[in-house]
């Protein structure tokens, strides 16, 4: 019976260092993997912040674009304009012109 009972401690002695052991090498997988989480969020930050400076860029290249476009429609304002008051002057001529003639008419037939 002594013989039992040594085997059976001795068998719960190898058990529990056993466990122990695992227990541990499950804390330094856990640890292990806790660190790879660590370096993956990091870099997945660096990554994003990457990104965000990429953004921010294409921001800035909109922002020439639509000056550039402000401009352009700037002058499109200008040119429109202009147009506008030679048109008048054009129509204006074009009516003196018109006048002149038919006075020129009316004045030959009444001589």
């Amino acid at each position: 019976m002594d013989d039992l009972h040594t085997l059976i401690v001795g068998l719960r002695g190898d058990m529990t260092s056993q466990f122990t052991g695992l227990r541990a090498d499950m804390n330094r997988q856990f640890d292990l993997m806790n660190s790879r989480v660590d370096e993956l969020r990091a870099d997945m930050n660096r990554r994003f912040e990457q990104v965000d400076r990429r953004f921010d860029q294409v921001d800035r290249r909109f922002e020439q674009v639509e000056s550039r476009f402000q401009q352009v429609d700037n002058r499109f304002q200008a040119f429109d304009v202009k147009v506008d008051r030679h048109f008048t002057w054009v129509i204006g001529i074009q009516m003196t012109l018109l006048l002149a003639v038919i006075g020129a008419m009316v004045g030959s037939y009444y001589r």
